[in-house]
């Protein structure tokens, strides 16, 4: 129901960040460790632009794997989703560099919850990973990523208590916002690392 108003991501082929968002962003100004080389910002002038821009991008960069937190259960479908209903089932299809994406329902906790795949990209979503092979790092209080990345890297999310949610952050701040987005890919990686 709701649109996709940023995406971020990072190859392990490269250093850059690359971000589609729908305001204005200017990487010099940016509060993360990093210098504005590494942050490639794509303007986007309505949700339908950020995804003909990110799948533009897709398709000529098909990862081999895609990592992150909880893509399995919240970022892919959501995509796959927002695409199907702004696009065409053709055009949710072009994720896959086979064409093919194919739709599960997994039962987690006596919830039913819908998951894809992407043909010929495998997934490792990082939640499910580390719930399972992080047993060295002990029982954990939380499994949320801004716990995680500080119990394995030392290094938390970027915090908008200022703002009270991430709709208000978006709509009062959208320079911390995609800060805030860059920097959860940016713990994902060093986690992986």
């Amino acid at each position: 129901a709701y649109p996709i108003i940023s995406i971020a991501l990072k190859s392990s082929k490269s250093s850059v960040y690359q971000v589609w968002g729908l305001d204005t962003y200017d990487s010099e100004k940016s509060e993360l460790d990093m210098g504005s080389e590494f942050i490639q910002y794509h303007y986007c002038e309505s949700e339908t632009d950020l995804l003909v821009k990110f799948m533009g991008y897709w398709t000529k960069n098909y990862p081999d794997v895609i990592t992150g937190w909880n893509t399995r259960f919240f970022d892919i479908p959501y995509l796959v989703n927002r695409i199907a209903a702004l696009g065409t089932e053709d055009a949710m299809r072009r994720l896959s560099p086979w064409n093919l994406v194919e739709e599960r329902h997994v039962v987690r906790m006596t919830r039913k919850q819908q998951c894809y795949e992407i043909v010929g990209i495998q997934q490792a979503d990082y939640l499910e990973l580390f719930k399972k092979f992080g047993y060295s790092y002990g029982p954990q209080e939380s499994y949320k990523l801004d716990h995680i990345g500080n119990v394995v890297v030392g290094e938390k999310k970027l915090s908008y208590e200022e703002h009270g949610n991430l709709y208000t952050l978006y709509k009062e701040d959208h320079q911390k916002f995609i800060d805030y987005n860059i920097k959860d890919v940016q713990l994902v990686d060093r986690i992986d690392q």
